[in-house]
Formats: structure tokens, C-alpha cells, sequence
């Protein structure tokens, strides 16, 4: 009778009935379910994290403590668990080998679009883990070859030690620290943190629900910044870190950068998609010390800014940052990064941002460094950037310039790792409920140029009162004037290209001229952007004058000979939309869905969490940059 009663009031609880090996506390309140009535446990033993000090310390007479286990993940396998009935007041969200309590109040924050947040940080954490893992075996053989090429014998282990620590900064319902232990092989310790005690409660009762081993996810009851603080130390670090905000990320950063071990990622979103596309550009340059643009490619330089925020603090640091994937998705950004330390590439930072001139008419864009490096004799040399590189007025449509940045000029993705984590999504498309997309994005993004930025095929024909033209002919032309074109995932309608403006415009001239284009009906207003557009050149423009001067020189020519004005308007360029190979990327090819519909109606951000945290726990974590996962 006693046995039944006390399974009874567990049940009631939302507590389990039969013992289990779970996360020790980990917060600094431990007192999760403080309604629980003090009894004494005859022969089922209750976790202890579910139990109130007072009731705690009165058990330890009678009972020992659980034996403490050795954190491993021993839940990677490919079959997915029946989902288990869920305690009062909670449904179940089923999602990857994860089920997910939820409050039915939604006291916890959660949003379903995130999934494929959820599924890609876990394919690329995975990616990572193999690829550090790698790096230290190759590094451990090579100091291995240096002693025994002393004839020493080596002693140690010839395998280095396996287990990374990731750090979810801001875990809201911990779905994400549950996919991660059951998905994530080779993981040491999972510290799933949050500013919200009702939030750490939710995490507790995860663990147990999903049967997480004990030790593997630890909730933490804590400022996301000052879990970072306090792990600042070489031996404390985590290996990955990730900061999922209601919000900018911005105030993290800082505590981030230090707190990531050394060649460590970091994985973080931006859902503040409003200030980085341009439409609050004083808050922009606020959180991010960039101007953003309100352009046709503001999601790539919504990247660039982001990514230049987080190189800019960490160059304080004398540390770097590599991005390996890059993402506009949807209504935010992931990016994931490799942090490292080096005070000569930290000298290089200046010379990975430029100040963006954005054309107001016709959207012409071109990138000026804010600083130089090259190497010389004597070593590298560093040096401010020259300029400006235009005209106060755009020599292709004659309007004013809007400034911007400085944004990321480098490259945002690893060629190689991105083909790494395709490949492993198609060998395990089972696990991924986005894979379709997973898919699509990452060859997309595998395919794009380097050079910063795009264009977009109707806001051009737009500027230029053109009817639009079939992709394939803008990416033929552009091929077959010697330059390189690809798309973009940012945008369906975007093409990326290394072609000057001029260029482009010319293209579109060309177009117009041709009757199957339709163009040459249209009333064009002078003054208008597309009234210059439209005129052939008189002279060359400035990239152009740069062009025929380095080609002159090379020719042995005098400087003084060249014609910089036309006796007649002519093309500078000279146009071809012959069919070219290259204008059929593999992706389209391969009919991949690189740019899906929403699955359902009002697909977006959710609101935040309904209840309240507890005062001046809400307004703390407002104010540290509205962060809670989404």
C-alpha cells in the first residue's frame, strides 16, 4: 500500500516510477519541484534533482547516493524510441530520436520552424567533431615521429583522448541538448543553460524523460554570458558553443569568443533579420558596429555584417574566426565558425572588412578595404586602405552612393566541410527531418563564388525598364565575357558574379536592343536611372580605365596614348548570349529543392514564452539581448 501510494504521487508529480540514470544538478537552485511532500522513500529511488535540499539531506541517512556513472553516448543508433507517455500539463514533441516536453501554457519558449536550425547544427557539430578529431590524431603522430626521431620510446597513448563539451547558452525547453546527447556520438558533456528557472525545470524533466545518461546534460540555471565568463580557462572550454537568441547575439559574443577551446566552433543565429537587413540601420551599427544596407542583397550583407562582428571581437582576444557555413534561412541567420588564436592573422582583420558603396538608382554595389596587407621581402606588410574607389556620383546611372559596413569580405563557407556534411546528411537521411533542404541549401551554397554580395534578375530589369530575361542567358553572357557567375541561396532570383557593374549593364543594353525582348516600346523618363542605363557609354568608367591601362602597360604602350573618350557612344564590352555550358549548375541539374515553399501558413518567429520568468529575471535577460532559443 505504501509502495502504491508513493507511485501514486510521483505519477502526480510528473515524476518517474522506477529508478533511472540521469543529469546530476547543475544550477544554482536545485530545488526544481518544491510541491513534492516529504516522505520517506522505502524501495523506489527518485532522482535526486527532483528533490528539495531539505528533503535531500534528509534521505542521505537512509539512502545512498546513485553510483555515479561515466558520461558517454551510448544513444546513437538509427532506430527512434516509441514516444512515452507524457506528465501533466505537458505535451510531447517528437523531433529527430528527441522527445521534447513542452508546457501547455507555453511558459517555455519553443518554435517548430527551427527545426531544420536544429537538424543542421547537428549534422555540423558531428562534421566537426570528426574533423577535430582527425586534426589531433595527424598533430599527436607528427609530435609522436619528432621524439622517436630522437630514439626515445614513445609511452603514452598513440590515440588521442576523444570527447568534445558543447555549451548551449540559451536552452530554453533543452530540445536541442537532448537531440544533441542522443545524436551527437563522441560527446563528453552537454551544459544546457538558461536565465529561466521555469525553463532549467523543463531541461530537468527532459533529461529524465528522454532516459539521458547521468552526467551527459547538465541544466544550468544562469546568465548565458557569465556561464562564459566562467569558463574562460584553457582546461574549462567547450569545444562548441551555441548561442540561439530571441534576438541579436551580439551581447554573447563576447563571453563566447573566450570561452571556445582553441580551433573550436561556434554556432549562432540572428533573428533580428529587420535591424541587419537595413530597415533600422542606427540599431544595426548599435549592436553590430556596421551600417546596414537596405539593398537587394541585404541577407548576404546581413551575413557579412554578422560575421564581421564576431571577427571584431575576437581580434580584442588576439583570436580569428574561419566561417565554415554561412545560412540566410528563412527569417534569420546561422552561421558557424572556427575560432583560433594568432596575434600576425589579427593583424590581417582590417583587410577582411570593406565599406560597401551602395548605388541609390541603379544598385550597383562596390566594396572598398578598410585595410591593405601584402607580403614583402622584409615580412607583411599592413597599411590603411586607399580610396575612394568611385565617383561622388555612379558613373552607370548618374545617382548619389548610400554607405554602408564595413561587412566580411572572405569567403563564408569551407568548400571541403560543406561537402562533408552533404555527404553525411545523404548517408543519414533518415535522421534529419529536413534533409530535403539540408540538401538544396548546402549544394547551393557549395556552388557559390567568393566574391561578396548579389544582384537579383528582376530589380535589375526593374532599373533598367527592361522585361527580364531566362536565367541561363544573364549567366551565358556573363560566362562568356570571361567572368564567374553562380547563384546564391539567400535569394532565388539572386546571381553572384566577380563581373563590374559596368558589365551587367551592358548586358541588359544589349538585351533591350533585341526585338524578342520588348523593350524598346517603353516610355523612359529623363532623369530616371534607366534613361542613363539605357545610353551607350562616352567614355570608360573608372574599373574600365584601370582595365585598358594594366593591359596597355603590359603591351609596352605609353600611358599618354590611350583614349579615354569616345569619338562616337560605343560598348566597352563586347556581349555574347551564346548558350555557355556553365549557365547549368549541378544543383538545378539535379533538381534539388533549393528554395522550398513554406510548409505551412504564417511560417515565421513565434512570439516569446507567455509567462512571465520571474521580474527582474525577464527584464536582466531583455537586456542581454532578448535571448532565449526560438
Amino acid at each position: 500500500m505504501l509502495l502504491s501510494g508513493i507511485l501514486r504521487n510521483c505519477k502526480r508529480a510528473g515524476l518517474p516510477s522506477h529508478p533511472s540514470r540521469i543529469a546530476p544538478t547543475y544550477t544554482r537552485d536545485p530545488s526544481f519541484l518544491d510541491h513534492i511532500s516529504t516522505f520517506k522513500l522505502v524501495t523506489t529511488r527518485i532522482p535526486a534533482r527532483f528533490i528539495s535540499q531539505s528533503i535531500s539531506s534528509s534521505m542521505n541517512d537512509a539512502e545512498s547516493k546513485p553510483e555515479a556513472i561515466v558520461p558517454t553516448n551510448t544513444m546513437n543508433n538509427d532506430s527512434i524510441t516509441d514516444t512515452p507517455t507524457p506528465p501533466e500539463g505537458f505535451t510531447v514533441i517528437v523531433e529527430g530520436k528527441a522527445n521534447g516536453l513542452f508546457p501547455a501554457d507555453s511558459s517555455v519558449f519553443y518554435n517548430p520552424v527551427q527545426e531544420f536550425n536544429r537538424d543542421l547544427s547537428i549534422a555540423t557539430i558531428r562534421m566537426f567533431e570528426e574533423t577535430l578529431y582527425a586534426e589531433q590524431k595527424a598533430e599527436l603522430l607528427k609530435k609522436i615521429a619528432r621524439v622517436e626521431a630522437k630514439n626515445i620510446k614513445w609511452r603514452d597513448p598513440t590515440e588521442p583522448a576523444r570527447g568534445i563539451r558543447i555549451l548551449e547558452g540559451l536552452s530554453a525547453t533543452g530540445l536541442r541538448s537532448m537531440r544533441f546527447a542522443k545524436e551527437i556520438p563522441n560527446v563528453k558533456t552537454i551544459v544546457a543553460n538558461d536565465f529561466s528557472a521555469e525553463a532549467v525545470k523543463t531541461i530537468a524533466k527532459n533529461c529524465e524523460f528522454n532516459g539521458i545518461p547521468e552526467g551527459l546534460v547538465q541544466p544550468n540555471h544562469d546568465d548565458c554570458a557569465m556561464v562564459c565568463y566562467k569558463n574562460r580557462n584553457s582546461k574549462d572550454q567547450f569545444h562548441v558553443i551555441d548561442l540561439d537568441p530571441y534576438g541579436s547575439p551580439t551581447t554573447f559574443l563576447d563571453g563566447a569568443i573566450q570561452a571556445v577551446a582553441e580551433g573550436g566552433l561556434l554556432c549562432v543565429t540572428a533573428t533580428d533579420m529587420a535591424v541587419l537587413a537595413g530597415n533600422h540601420s542606427e540599431a544595426g551599427y548599435a549592436k553590430y558596429g556596421s551600417m546596414p544596407i537596405k539593398a537587394p542583397y541585404c541577407h548576404e550583407m546581413a551575413l557579412r555584417i554578422l560575421l564581421q562582428c564576431i571577427n571584431t571581437q575576437a581580434a580584442r582576444y588576439k583570436r580569428y574566426i574561419v566561417p565554415m557555413v554561412s545560412l540566410s534561412i528563412d527569417f534569420y541567420l546561422r552561421v558557424f565558425v572556427r575560432v583560433y588564436t594568432s596575434p600576425l592573422e589579427v593583424k590581417k582583420s582590417a583587410s577582411k572588412g570593406s565599406l560597401v558603396y551602395h548605388c541609390q538608382g541603379c544598385n550597383s554595389f562596390y566594396l572598398q578595404q578598410v585595410g591593405k596587407y601584402h607580403m614583402s621581402e622584409k615580412g607583411p606588410k599592413f597599411a590603411a586602405g586607399t580610396g575612394p574607389i568611385i565617383d561622388r556620383r555612379c558613373e552607370n546611372c548618374g545617382f548619389s552612393f548610400k554607405t554602408g559596413g564595413p561587412a566580411w569580405n572572405g569567403a563564408i563557407h569551407n568548400k571541403a566541410f560543406v561537402n562533408k556534411i552533404i555527404d553525411h546528411a545523404k548517408a543519414n537521411k533518415s535522421n534529419y527531418g529536413t534533409f530535403d533542404r539540408i540538401l538544396g541549401m548546402l549544394t547551393v551554397a557549395q556552388e557559390e563564388i567568393e566574391t561578396p554580395f548579389y544582384y537579383d534578375v528582376g530589380e535589375c530589369a526593374s532599373a533598367c525598364r527592361s522585361s527580364g530575361f531566362k536565367r541561363e542567358k544573364i549567366w551565358s553572357a556573363i560566362l562568356n565575357g570571361g567572368f564567374g557567375v553562380s547563384s546564391t541561396h539567400c535569394k532565388d532570383t539572386g546571381f553572384k558574379t566577380d563581373a563590374p557593374p559596368e558589365f551587367i549593364w551592358a548586358i541588359y543594353r544589349k538585351w533591350a536592343t533585341l526585338p524578342e525582348s520588348g523593350s524598346e516600346s517603353q516610355q523612359i523618363k529623363e532623369g530616371s536611372p534607366a534613361f542613363k542605363l539605357r545610353q551607350m557609354p562616352t567614355s570608360l568608367t573608372r574599373l574600365q580605365l584601370e582595365q585598358v591601362i594594366k593591359e596597355a602597360t603590359s603591351e609596352g604602350k605609353n600611358r599618354d596614348d590611350i583614349m579615354i573618350e569616345f569619338d562616337e557612344p560605343k560598348e566597352f564590352y563586347d556581349i555574347s548570349f551564346k548558350r555557355h555550358e556553365g549557365a547549368f549548375p549541378p544543383s538545378i541539374g539535379l533538381k534539388l529543392k533549393r528554395f522550398p515553399m513554406n510548409p505551412t501558413a504564417n511560417w515565421g518567429p513565434k512570439p516569446r514564452a507567455k509567462k512571465s520568468q520571474g521580474g527582474r529575471e525577464t527584464t536582466k535577460q531583455a537586456k542581454l539581448g532578448d535571448g532565449e532559443e526560438k
